[in-house]
């Protein structure tokens, strides 16, 4: 899969994601991470999905920087897992992730989780609303989206009179298609980005909304073989984008060849 390859979508903001990604969740390795980035880069991804959480930022960072590519063309996501009541502060806790990503600007910023409250998830996006329509080359984050947020959440943001997500960032594949939030983020216009589309490994217990029994489900058969059916069932066309997190540099191709 070459760059070129990877159609790009337009968010609500005007601004272009890639509609294929590299999440780097459990990689909290450095040599490892930075590994998996490059040779994410080198196959043709163009968006790398990170999280304060993670604890990788600064892997993520080094890996885009000694890649050699203009950083204009690598689209870079992070998240934040707290709320904020205080502008200063939130703006503090951008500057953090950009130290450690050693980057001019976050691409795509997002609210983790909406686990911090209502007032604070009102609060926090309100907050960051003001921030990414200030002016300027500086401008620290170009976008911003949600992540793991439901309807009912969504819904009180709506009716707080905020504006929608650029991006709601949710657990999809073929065995938990959420359709209810699905249906809402098409019916308001909210960029759809699916992680996980290829599901989780083994190795992972953690699986997030309906459907999540099929992480017990046995001889599930997560070789190289059965990624690219898996990839083959995923109805990419009812996400907007999607991230996929694997650890093994073999399987950084299976979006690509699905």
């Amino acid at each position: 899969m070459s760059s070129s390859q990877v159609p790009l979508v337009t968010l609500n903001s005007g601004y272009r994601i890639p509609q294929i990604g590299l999440g780097v969740y459990e990689l909290p390795e450095r040599e490892q991470c930075k590994q998996v980035v490059r040779d994410a880069l080198d196959e043709g991804y163009r968006l790398i999905d990170s999280a304060q959480f993670y604890q990788n930022e600064r892997y993520v960072g080094e890996a885009v920087k000694e890649s050699g590519i203009p950083r204009e063309q690598v689209f870079v996501t992070t998240k934040v897992y707290r709320g904020f009541n205080d502008k200063q502060e939130l703006l503090a806790n951008i500057q953090k992730s950009l130290d450690e990503l050693d980057l001019e600007y976050i691409d795509l910023f997002l609210m983790h989780s909406p686990l911090c409250g209502k007032e604070q998830r009102i609060s926090t996006w309100r907050l960051l609303n003001e921030i990414v329509k200030e002016k300027g080359a500086k401008r620290p984050i170009r976008a911003i989206g949600l992540s793991n947020f439901g309807v009912e959440h969504l819904r009180q943001l709506a009716d707080a009179g905020l504006p929608s997500p650029d991006v709601n960032q949710i657990e999809l594949h073929p065995h938990l298609q959420q359709h209810e939030i699905v249906d809402y983020c098409k019916q308001h216009n909210i960029h759809l980005q699916a992680y996980c589309p290829l599901m989780r490994g083994p190795g992972s217990k953690q699986s997030l909304g309906e459907g999540a029994d099929w992480a017990r489900m046995p001889n599930m058969g997560w070789n190289a073989t059965s990624l690219k059916e898996i990839a083959s069932k995923v109805p990419f066309e009812e996400y907007s984008s999607s991230t996929t997190s694997l650890v093994n540099p073999e399987r950084v191709l299976a979006p690509a060849e699905g």
